[in-house]
């Protein structure tokens, strides 16, 4: 188990990739695991295809087991084996029925583990990459309370596999006394400490040294701060490759107006290496996340400060292309932060704006309903009580549909999902009223559902707001959950 495999070219995985993202078979033969294991471990393809196409392999061949243990796994076939691991290892992204394989395997081993069980090297390399695995998710799974009490017992233990077993259900930066066992550590489990341990480290040391552009002020702004502080958002392991955006020119002077955790700023680095780009968040764990992550990547061309966007006002800097996307709508007065970023924009500039939309996001209404119903606090152990009860709900509840959404797999994701501290929803009139207050025009805006030669012959402009507000009250989220908008100054 966890043998490199057979050796392919990048841009054979590439193309490979991309035909698995257009067919999207249902099926996944075993010749092609090999393949798919391979572009999930190569950080510069768009594995986007290779992941679907794993998730429906590893999810039907898991589903097919009587019983889903270490030991079962290692009488499974390499090539099986290997597209596991990769795929833990690599892959941050799940759905419901492989969150439910994933929690019966680490019980599974937990529960063998108790009754005197030692896994062999293999297991470990299992145990481990699911520990990356279980660490990327934050521990938003649930867990029983026999799981819990032996848990509490792997702390005392004094070997390898009882450790990354730990690793599943708690970073082990928690547990520094262990820390004479982990410090030899090499093969799997080693890549087990340098994600739990060594590189948390890092981010916190990075954090007290990064830039201020502006001190935190406003109250929602410093509650917001606070949310993203404890769970930085959104995690991301390897910076693979995107289209490159279309029709925003050569920018030389980039702003990234709230940049999380950085991989959209870098991504804009690769696109346009020439450009000077400035990057700032309102959280320094965030940035600091960013940063280690820059470093690794050594791009050099992205500035990341500590900051906030209504500090900016009155600054005399413009940038070609400022992005701004899931950020102002979690501001108290979207139009003020607006405002201050047209201010910032070139006159012949463009802006990226993603601001959320209230006809594709339904399933947060009625999880919010959900949370006051229930009393549901914003803590760890609330967030994992909400997702039950959303896992309980009949398949024609409003909420039950916060399952399909990506963001709903991670504890730093759903608190972003369902448990924001601030939260506008827009319509196209709201839209609009926005950009006219901030001088700015639409010149584009993304589609997710729907036709665009549909609106086209039926609508003369591309750039009315209110046009696109007719096909919407005809085609409920054709938006997706964000309009997705590129601006230009009145």
């Amino acid at each position: 188990m966890g043998n490199h495999g057979p050796f392919f070219m990048t841009a054979d995985l590439q193309a490979f990739s991309d035909s698995l993202l257009a067919a999207q078979p249902q099926v996944i033969g075993p010749e092609l695991w090999p393949r798919i294991a391979a572009c999930l471990a190569a950080p510069d393809v768009d594995a986007r295809g290779a992941s679907f196409a794993a998730r429906i392999a590893i999810t039907r061949r898991l589903s097919a087991m009587p019983f889903v243990t270490l030991e079962a796994i290692g009488r499974l076939d390499t090539a099986f084996r290997d597209l596991l691991l990769a795929y833990l290892i690599h892959e941050p992204l799940m759905d419901d029925a492989l969150e439910g394989l994933v929690t019966r395997l680490r019980k599974s081993i937990l529960m063998d583990m108790m009754a005197g069980a030692r896994p062999s090297a293999d297991g470990l390399s299992l145990i481990s990459a699911l520990a990356i695995f279980c660490f990327g998710a934050e521990y938003v799974f649930a867990e029983t309370e026999s799981e819990t009490r032996g848990v509490e017992t792997l702390a005392r233990a004094a070997f390898p596999a009882a450790l990354a077993l730990l690793a599943c259900y708690r970073p082990l930066a928690n547990y520094p006394d262990l820390a004479p066992v982990w410090k030899d550590a090499a093969g799997s489990f080693a890549a087990v400490i340098a994600a739990q341990v060594i590189e948390p480290a890092e981010e916190h040391a990075i954090a007290a040294e990064i830039p201020t552009l502006s001190a935190i002020a406003d109250p929602v702004s410093a509650a917001v701060r606070a949310m993203y502080e404890q769970n930085p958002y959104p995690r991301w392991r390897q910076l693979r490759p995107e289209p490159a955006p279309t029709r925003t020119g050569h920018p030389r002077r980039i702003l990234i107006a709230g940049c999380g955790t950085g991989r959209h700023a870098l991504l804009w680095a690769r696109h346009y290496p020439a450009a000077r780009i400035l990057a700032f968040d309102l959280s320094r764990a965030s940035l600091a996340y960013a940063i280690r992550q820059q470093r690794a990547l050594g791009i050099a061309s992205v500035d990341f400060r500590h900051g906030d966007i209504l500090a900016m006002a009155g600054s005399q800097d413009r940038y070609d292309l400022i992005s701004c996307i899931g950020v102002i709508h979690h501001m108290a007065r979207p139009q003020d932060g607006l405002n201050i970023l047209a201010g910032l924009l070139a006159p012949d500039g463009v802006m990226e704006l993603g601001i959320y939309t209230e006809s594709g996001r339904p399933e947060v209404a009625a999880a919010a309903a959900l949370r006051r119903e229930h009393g549901i606090p914003g803590t760890p152990d609330g967030i994992r009580h909400l997702r039950q009860i959303i896992r309980s709900l009949p398949e024609d509840h409003p909420a039950r549909a916060a399952c399909d959404g990506l963001d709903f797999y991670s504890m730093s994701g759903c608190r972003d999902y369902l448990f924001h501290v601030q939260e506008h929803r827009f319509r196209p009139p709201q839209v609009a009223a926005l950009l006219a207050g901030a001088g700015l025009r639409l010149v584009d805006i993304g589609l997710k559902h729907g036709s665009r030669a549909d609106f086209n012959r039926r609508f003369p402009d591309e750039t009315d707001v209110m046009a696109w507000h007719a096909y919407e009250e005809e085609h409920p989220g054709c938006f997706g959950s964000m309009y997705e908008m590129r601006l230009a100054k009145l």
